[in-house]
């Protein structure tokens, strides 16, 4: 009887009223990838971050197959239950409330949260030790059953003699830094959203980092690299069968209109302006059995030009209509197009297979003629093995990114985003190894082991993308980097973890003005973290 009232409650109407986005970074992610490798539910979803509906609805396929789970991962299971299903709190036994740092406030119309945010943590690397702290705040709510909203702030302060400032080769995201000097930097990040909502469509104005793509260490489409920006965004669903996902964002593009820029009263002082760029993308994942995910898109990047609405129709061919601009004599005044296709499969219990493709550039007719000069694509390809072992998931994958893949003639057209690229953070004429081990010895207490090898080769003279000869994979001075790691990590009451961890890095490179030279060579690096809120 209990079980049949939870399913009741869970499956009522009300947990749509605070479909807020659910940060990326969440460990209920790393769960519900676990348990869908297990096929106990359907593959994750193409875009992220999940709404709280998805979320829900998920958790909801998990409870009604707790007896297919580990006691472990039932254990996880009402854990999530608890931070992401409040209603449900007050009317089932079965359901343990969790403890949160929350402030919360519900009426009959509106209801608000509030969460701290807060981290510290210290890290022996590059012969010193290196501070990091910040601070910030979330808060979401909704008003009643159609509207949800949300945003999170958090300040950053970073010290040391040899930081890495612009995590250069790493797969963090990039820091827009506002004040630095010799032995320090700061820097704030603020997300957002507002979201118009019913049982099939979510649209509204977002701020955030999304994530297109299957990849585990980074994505070739959108990854966590560049800082959030804002877009308009919708995502539609039919049944369990289709769903289909569309951005226009607004992108810094770090170019500087000189014919703009003027000067102002104070010396030397003159106020810079930038050349507009947007970002228009949009894509459509079919299922057409549950354990198999395909999905089609395309992005365009344009410039120079104010907001199109062309690009602001969610269902339209972009391809086609940049070739709008530049026919009947239009010739460089074009933008700067991709396709991608991402797959997600799991052909029996315990693993999954994924890969990605993405199109920069390429011409049929000359691959067939054995001519791929051109073709400017990148692929990543993985595999995924949960279950055979209680609590254990194996991870590999392989990236391969081919030279000019991101580039564009146009400065204001590259594939980035203040500076910092949209894709995978090992950029153009690159490519990666990536392995995991991870094992959860209790519910929240996580051990990790990874090993990456990346090969980098050069970013020549821009001139040569539109050379015919064209250049080969890796061309030019190569930069190796092999790393080695591992992590414990605890996590409680909906925000707290608590992590050490050991690197050891190995980095060769040729080119000596890429690296700085306190990264080169072999170093081991420990650190730990404590922080609540994500």
């Amino acid at each position: 009887m209990k079980k049949i009232f939870l399913f009741f409650v869970l499956t009522s109407h009300y947990f749509y009223s605070q479909n807020r986005l659910i940060n990326h970074n969440q460990s209920i992610y790393d769960f519900l990838e676990r348990i869908s490798a297990k096929r106990i539910i359907s593959t994750g979803y193409f875009a992220k971050p999940y709404s709280m509906k998805d979320i829900s609805s998920m958790l909801i396929q998990v409870i009604k197959n707790q007896n297919n789970l580990t006691l472990q991962e039932r254990e996880e299971a009402y854990y999530y239950l608890g931070l992401y299903q409040n209603l449900i709190e007050k009317n089932n036994r079965e359901q343990k409330k969790v403890f949160e740092l929350k402030y919360g406030f519900q009426d009959s119309t509106i209801n608000l949260n509030l969460k701290p945010i807060v981290g510290i943590g210290s890290k022996r690397i590059y012969g010193e030790f290196q501070f990091k702290r910040y601070w910030g705040f979330e808060a979401y709510g909704s008003f009643s059953n159609w509207l949800s909203f949300q945003t999170d702030f958090r300040d950053n302060w970073e010290k040391g003699r040899n930081l890495n400032r612009y995590k250069i080769f790493e797969n963090e995201t990039y820091p827009l830094i506002m004040v630095s000097d010799i032995e320090h930097i700061e820097y704030s990040e603020a997300k957002g959203a507002i979201l118009f909502h019913n049982e099939w469509a979510d649209f509204g104005i977002v701020k955030e980092n999304f994530i297109w793509g299957d990849g585990i260490n980074s994505q070739l489409i959108f990854s966590k690299r560049a800082p959030s920006f804002p877009a308009l965004y919708l995502q539609m669903k039919w049944k369990d069968y289709l769903r289909f996902y569309y951005l226009h964002g607004w992108l810094i593009s770090r170019v500087e209109d000189t014919a703009k820029t003027y000067e102002t009263p104070v010396r030397d002082w003159s106020r810079r302006i930038e050349r507009k760029k947007y970002l228009a993308a949009h894509a459509v994942e079919i299922r057409p059995i549950s354990n198999l995910s395909l999905t089609f898109g395309e992005t365009i990047i344009y410039s120079d030009m104010d907001l199109q609405l062309n690009y602001l129709l969610p269902f339209a061919f972009y391809r086609s209509i940049d070739h709008s601009y530049e026919g009947s004599g239009g010739y460089r005044t074009g933008n700067n197009g991709s396709l991608f296709l991402n797959l997600s499969y799991i052909p029996f219990y315990g693993f999954k297979f994924f890969g990605s493709f993405f199109i920069d550039e390429f011409s049929l007719s000359n691959f067939l003629k054995g001519k791929n000069d051109r073709n400017q694509t990148a692929y990543q390809v993985g595999l995924k093995n949960y279950g055979f072992i209680d609590n254990l998931l194996l991870s590999l994958e392989y990236a391969k990114i081919m030279p000019w893949v991101y580039s564009n003639y146009v400065p204001a057209q590259t594939y980035t985003h203040a500076g910092a690229l949209l894709g995978h953070y090992i950029d153009q004429n690159s490519d990666q190894i990536y392995s995991a081990i991870e094992y959860w010895f209790t519910r929240g207490f996580k051990a990790k082991a990874f090993f990456e090898r990346t090969r980098n080769g050069e970013f020549g003279d821009l001139n040569l993308q539109y050379d015919e000869t064209g250049e080969k994979f890796l061309y030019g001075r190569k930069r190796m980097k092999k790393s080695f790691g591992i992590e414990l990590s605890y996590e409680n009451w909906g925000g707290f973890n608590l992590s050490a961890s050991y690197r050891y890095d190995d980095i060769i490179d040729e080119n000596f003005e890429r690296t700085p030279d306190w990264m080169l060579k072999y170093k081991h690096s420990f650190g730990i973290f404590i922080r609540y809120g994500y």
